[in-house]
């Protein structure tokens, strides 16, 4: 049973930002053990802001100094920070590429907004260098209002952010279950440095208020609290206790949840271990393949070595065998991944076959033919999705087959010549960069052309949920896990206990009410008529193998496990020997959604 906790347990710093006067920001926390008081630098205005308090700054040179302490240590693997905030500038509109609402040096948990990708974001770093980076898309925020916003760090792998009173997002990462991250001077304001005299830099421009630093993991209740319907709630008005809300996931349909470059936060992107990671949330998992020097297809996103792995140069200047094979691939990420290879297509597609996902291969460079014939000496043609900016390659790549499933990229302004465009070069969907031109009409647009729309690169849990509501057909997302928390998996005929596998216990089910009559569809009625019968049996038997990414293939069929029902064997699929071919076949294959398709295109820069 969830047990209410008093909002200002683990309240180690509060600035409420009232002082209205003098150069000092009273820390009033009672939880800390010693007094975080900050002076003012440049003469910030006080204003009255959110619940009349409230600094304004004028993102040049003003700012609030934070020392040292013990408090803002944190100690443990968990860490809050709320805060009101007016902004005078969107994301993309400030003069640098980051501004600091609160940062705490060196980039421990901060309050920022990120230009280059357009988003006010929440930063943890932990003593294992695990960081993660939810954010607020600028599509949500405005100039106009006082917004609420707060970062968490859980200790269990994920951080989130939530924006006025909602989860606006969340992000798993490498090493997010340590302590945070020790040793910082922080800065209302700015980012500054860690030793005298301090000096700034990233000034934010806009208004702060009711800041508050917690060494525990606060959630939805105190966010929803602490919002109060856009009124607020000062931290230092009350101490309320509050019950943790268990949010019900939202009644949508099962879309395709597409992994870019893998589970890239959880993984180095583009490699065996980020599509094996990807298991479990990813319908489809994106990669990119370029051509090397000796003509093989491997999987890399840029055009040159130097990024992602220990080596150098550009990849077509580059033998696959002999130099970029024998590349670490992995301990620009993290050390756990030392020694990880750059993959082939090959191995790729194989890897992710093998998971229960399917692949979705964005052409770099290469020829048509050459995709066209490894995927075809592997037997998978038909069973990839091929997506490009290059609608020229797939045109060609369609000539060559009718059935490979096609999707054309691109950003920017998405019309009716551009749809045109698409049905004429012969594609199944569009794969667009989410924007502006992403809304209800132009998914109208889409579908009416017989065309599918997938929007790429989306990590807000906000953003996702606008998508799905109007009614795109896949996201892709560098956080699977977050998309796959609001999006279910589709349902596969035959899986009569709802495991995710079409396995022999579907089997039990289905024997054990025989003959029932019982509500259309529901139980082990797969064929829809109210009635266990011979034909939800036939369903179960053409099903059995296919699992959804949630559950891998574990169950074998024994030769002599399995009875006919008595009198129909003749009129059954095959026996055992169907079967065990069916199990084969569908190790490497998921049902998960049918026939739909997906992309993207997103780096993220390194702060």
């Amino acid at each position: 049973m969830a047990v209410s906790v008093p909002l200002h347990n683990g309240l180690l710093s509060y600035w409420a930002l009232d002082e209205n006067s003098g150069s000092t920001a009273f820390d009033s926390a009672p939880g800390g053990v010693v007094a975080d008081n900050g002076s003012l630098r440049n003469a910030p205005v006080w204003i009255d802001g959110i619940f009349g308090a409230g600094l304004q700054l004028n993102g040049t040179n003003q700012d609030v100094l934070i020392p040292n302490s013990l408090d803002m240590d944190i100690g443990t693997n968990a860490v809050t920070l709320s805060a009101w905030v007016k902004l005078d500038q969107l994301p993309a509109n400030i003069s640098g590429s980051y501004s600091g609402i609160f940062d705490s040096q060196p980039d421990n948990y901060v309050l920022y907004l990120d230009k280059n990708n357009d988003e006010l974001r929440f930063k943890v770093t932990t003593t294992a260098g695990g960081a993660a980076r939810p954010g607020v898309p600028a599509s949500l925020l405005n100039t106009t209002d006082w917004l609420h916003v707060m970062g968490v760090y859980d200790g269990e792998g994920e951080a989130r952010i939530y924006y006025n009173g909602e989860l606006a997002g969340a992000l798993s990462a490498a090493g997010m279950t340590a302590a945070v991250r020790s040793g910082q001077v922080a800065g209302i304001g700015s980012q500054v440095t860690g030793s005298a005299p301090y000096s700034s830099s990233s000034h934010f421009k806009g208004g702060v208020a009711d800041l508050g630093v917690w060494n525990r993991a606060l959630g939805l209740a105190e966010a929803q609290y602490l919002y109060n319907n856009g009124v607020g709630n000062a931290i230092g008005a009350a101490n309320p206790a509050i019950k943790p809300i268990v949010p019900e996931p939202p009644d949508n349909p099962s879309i395709i949840v597409e992994a870019h470059r893998g589970n890239s936060v959880v993984a180095p992107e583009n490699t065996l271990a980020a599509f094996t990671a990807a298991a479990g949330f990813a319908n489809y998992v994106e990669f990119d393949v370029r051509v090397s020097r000796d003509d093989r297809l491997i999987v890399m996103h840029d055009s040159s070595l130097d990024r992602t792995t220990n080596g150098s140069g550009a990849v077509a200047s580059s033998d696959y065998v002999g130099y970029i094979d024998g590349l670490d691939a992995g301990s620009w990420f993290s050390s756990e991944f030392s020694g990880e290879q750059v993959p082939t297509m090959t191995e790729a597609v194989q890897t992710i076959f093998a998971n229960g996902m399917t692949p979705l291969i964005e052409r770099k460079t290469g020829s048509a033919s050459a995709f066209v014939d490894d995927l075809s000496g592997l037997g998978v043609l038909d069973e990839s999705v091929i997506i490009a900016f290059d609608w020229n390659f797939l045109e060609d790549v369609r000539e060559l087959d009718s059935e490979v499933k096609l999707g054309g990229l691109g950003s920017g302004s998405l019309n009716g010549s551009i749809i045109s465009n698409a049905v004429n070069a012969g594609l199944d969907f569009i794969d667009w960069g989410d924007g502006g031109s992403i809304n209800e009409s132009t998914v109208a647009m889409v579908h009416a052309a017989g065309l599918e729309l997938h929007v790429w690169t989306v990590d807000s849990l906000l953003r996702m949920q606008e998508l799905i509501d109007i009614g795109v057909d896949g996201i892709t997302t560098n956080a699977p896990e977050t998309l796959r928390s609001i999006v279910p998996f589709a349902p596969i005929p035959g899986d009569y206990n709802d495991d995710g596998t079409v396995n022999l216990a579907d089997y039990t089910v289905w024997r054990n009410s025989l003959g029932s009559t019982i509500a259309a569809g529901t139980g082990a009625d797969g064929s829809g008529n109210g009635l266990i019968d011979l034909a939800d049996y036939s369903l179960w038997k053409s099903n059995f193998g296919t699992t959804t990414a949630t559950s891998l293939l574990t169950d074998s069929v024994p030769v002599n496990s399995v009875s006919e029902p008595g009198g129909v064997s003749v009129v059954m699929l095959g026996g055992v020997a169907g079967l065990l071919f069916l199990h084969r076949k569908c190790a490497r294959s998921s049902s998960v959604v049918g026939e739909v398709d997906w992309y993207s295109g997103f780096t993220e820069p390194m702060e």
